[in-house]
Order: structure tokens, then C-alpha cells, then sequence
């Protein structure tokens, strides 16, 4: 038979978590704060009360996030009643402080204070843990009527959105953070490995004994194709760069063939194609259309080379174009890993990259998806993930028969952005 564990252990460990969610939200020993100030300043009028405070409870002290009509910046957790108030899941309503047995001999109600009447609300964070309390107090007894305790209730959901806003923000911060030392190491190993393919290269065409015109070609064919990636490691670099700074992707209008345009990306990548992987392009009819023939030769690169990496041996990957819904659609298909469902959208974003070891150690800046759907955007087209059932991946690029103006490719790409 188990032992059940004591009310104390319980109430202790809950305690604990709540410590912990207080430390988590980061908000004891801030600066004072305009948003939570002006919360304060709105419940005293609403109560028509001298002094509302926004509190935090600590392990040993009740800190003031906000205070309205006093100076003191913290108190003593054992003589608070925001220390009572914080286990509540509702108001908690002292209307006579020196008649309520609670608060008889509390040396807030007889001391200098002199407070006779208190209303609390808890702050509860989305994951139900109580950080502290909105409350409003008076030195008269008072009645409290109910639409006064809803609107209470009320300011304080706002100080716990802010308080989740915040959190938000800080996470994403740091996530951001993250995937940046992340992808400095990464592009530092990207750029290292072709940097020392050529700079082998280069050392032994240098060696005067080498006379063979058959390894001679071999090794500029290796620095040919380490410069190359190189300049696509810089590239990408560039563009977010660019991008991040707010800068638009240099685009042109021009008439271009889209099978053409796929069918030199396919044989560029077939270049280099590892001699596991087979790479078709569908058989295609389209018209032509009004675009930047290099810059979705350009996207379709990445959408080819993201299919090599996360296929598996002996695996197919496929290009076709169509016309769709008025435009044309460039389709890249692989029969890889997938994408997980959750990783959908963040896929495209600055510096995404999958778990390397689903990549079978293959690395890459996390850049290509994201610069690619900027591209897609200045050209007036969408770059979309198509799940697929029966597994692997399917990238669409839609792309009209007409290129936009270039006013009208930027509110495309804004509202893209912003859905």
C-alpha cells in the first residue's frame, strides 16, 4: 500500500512551482513600468480607493511591481495580505479589516497604515500558477459590490496578458539568440570547408612535379565547384542581411520560358547530385510568363537542394510545372522524411534547419527557405509546403502569367507576411 503523501509535502511542492513560474516571468526588481502603472491608477479611481497596488509574491517578501498612493516599495511576505490573497482562485475581500478574525491582529490593520479595507484579485499565468495579486485598499470600511469586483477581475487579466506578452517577447528573444550562435557556427563551418577544399587544391597545383593534365583538371574542377559553394554561402548571407535590414531583393520583368527555367535548374543540380539520388523534370507545357528568369532559377536551387538533403537513398526527386489558377506552379517533390506538421511554417524562417541527424549530417546556413519566400513575394508569387500523405515533401511556387508592379509585389509580400 502507498503512503499518501502529507498536506505539507503537497502544499510545499505546489509552492515551489510557483517560486519557479515567479522566477520564469522575470518581473520582481524591475523598473517601474508605464503599462502596469496606469492599471493601478484606474483601479483606485474605479474603487474610488487611495492606494491599488500590482504585487508580487516572493518567497519571503510581497514585491510592488506597480503602486498607486504609497512609497514603499516592498513588504514582509508574513504580514501581507496579498499573501492570503495569492491562493485564491477568485477576489479575496476583507470589508472591515478591524472586525474580520483574518485580520484582527494584522500590523497592517493596527499599525501605521491603518488599512480597514482590502479587495484582491489573483494574477494567474495561462498555466494556472498565481504570481501575485491586483488589489485596491482603504483606510475607511467599505462595501464592495460586485460590478466593482468584475472590473477588478478585469484589470487584472490585463496586467497577466502583459505579463505573458513579455514572457513571450523574452522567449522569442531568446530563441532568436539561439538560432543566431547557431547559425554563426554553422556558416563558419560552411564557409571553412570549401574555403579548405580550394586551398588544398591551390597547394597542390602549385607542386612543379605535377604534370598530369588529367589531375590538374581535377583540381580546378574542385576549386571551381568549392568557389561556387562559397559564393552561394556569401550569398545567402547577404541577402538576409539585406532583407533583415529592410532592403527589397533586386528583381527585372522580363519574358521567360518556365519549363526552360526548371530544366536549367534540374541540370545544375544534376552536376553535383549525389549518384544515390535520381532527379526527373516532368514534361511541360506552359506559355510563357512575365518574370526574373534568375530568380527562380535561383529558388528553385534551394527547393532542389533542400530535397537532396532530406531524401533518402535511392530516392526521387521530381520538378514539374503547370499552369494553375491562372498562373503558373513550379512543384519540387521528394520522397524524403517530411516535414513534421508543427515545423510547417517555421521551416521558413531565418536560420530554420531540421534536426541535422534527419539530414544524415548535412548542414546549411537555414537561410535558403526564408530567402526563397522573400523571393517568391518580390515577384508577386507564394512559396508554399504541401504535406504529403504518403510521406516525403512537396514545395509549390505559384507565380502569375504577369509580373506585378513592384508597389504592388511589396503590399503582396507584406500581407503574405502578415497572414
Amino acid at each position: 500500500m502507498g503512503v499518501e503523501p502529507s498536506s505539507e509535502s503537497v502544499e510545499g511542492r505546489e509552492e515551489a512551482e510557483r517560486l519557479a513560474a515567479v522566477e520564469r516571468y522575470a518581473i520582481l526588481d524591475t523598473p517601474p513600468d508605464g503599462a502596469f502603472d496606469r492599471v493601478t491608477r484606474l483601479a483606485a479611481l474605479i474603487f474610488d480607493v487611495p492606494i491599488s497596488t500590482v504585487s508580487i509574491v516572493d518567497r519571503d517578501r510581497i514585491w510592488f511591481k506597480s503602486r498607486h498612493g504609497i512609497d514603499v516599495q516592498e513588504i514582509d511576505r508574513e504580514p501581507g495580505l496579498c499573501a492570503s490573497a495569492v491562493l485564491q482562485d477568485g477576489p479575496w475581500v476583507v470589508a472591515d479589516a478591524e472586525v474580520d478574525p483574518r485580520t484582527l491582529d494584522n500590523p497592517l490593520v493596527r499599525g501605521e497604515l491603518g488599512l480597514r479595507f482590502y479587495a484582491g484579485v489573483p494574477l494567474i499565468t495561462r498555466d494556472g500558477y498565481h504570481l501575485g495579486t491586483l488589489n485596491v485598499i482603504d483606510r475607511e470600511p467599505r462595501q464592495v459590490a460586485a460590478e466593482e469586483l468584475s472590473a477588478l477581475e478585469d484589470l487584472a487579466g490585463i496586467v497577466v496578458d502583459q505579463l505573458e506578452v513579455r514572457l513571450a517577447a523574452r522567449d522569442e528573444a531568446a530563441r532568436l539568440a539561439r538560432a543566431q550562435a547557431d547559425f554563426v557556427t554553422t556558416a563558419a563551418h560552411e564557409l571553412r570547408t570549401p574555403l579548405a577544399a580550394v586551398y588544398g587544391a591551390a597547394k597542390l597545383l602549385e607542386r612543379t612535379d605535377l604534370t598530369d593534365d588529367t589531375s590538374r583538371s581535377k583540381l580546378l574542377a574542385v576549386i571551381a565547384e568549392e568557389s561556387d559553394q562559397l559564393a552561394s554561402v556569401v550569398g545567402d548571407i547577404l541577402s538576409s542581411a539585406q532583407l533583415e535590414a529592410g532592403v527589397r531583393l533586386h528583381t527585372v520583368r522580363e519574358a521567360c520560358e518556365p519549363a526552360a527555367i526548371a530544366g536549367r535548374a534540374v541540370d545544375a543540380a544534376r552536376s553535383h547530385l549525389p549518384e544515390n539520388l535520381s532527379l526527373e523534370l516532368a514534361d511541360s507545357h506552359v506559355p510563357s510568363i512575365e518574370s526574373d528568369a534568375a530568380r527562380i532559377k535561383q529558388i528553385l536551387a534551394s527547393l532542389i537542394d533542400n530535397a537532396v538533403k532530406y531524401s533518402p537513398d535511392g530516392g526521387r526527386i521530381e520538378v514539374s510545372v503547370a499552369l494553375h489558377d491562372g498562373g503558373v506552379r513550379f512543384r519540387v517533390h521528394d520522397e524524403g522524411i517530411g516535414v513534421p506538421a508543427a515545423e510547417a511554417e517555421r521551416i521558413f524562417e531565418r536560420f530554420a534547419r531540421l534536426d541535422a541527424q534527419q539530414t544524415r549530417g548535412i548542414g546549411g546556413t537555414g537561410l535558403g527557405l526564408y530567402i526563397a519566400r522573400e523571393l517568391a513575394h518580390e515577384l508577386g508569387g507564394t512559396l508554399a509546403f504541401a504535406p504529403v500523405a504518403d510521406g516525403g515533401s512537396t514545395f509549390e511556387l505559384d507565380l502569375p502569367l504577369h509580373a506585378p508592379s513592384a508597389s504592388a509585389a511589396g503590399k503582396n509580400a507584406m500581407a503574405t507576411s502578415a497572414g
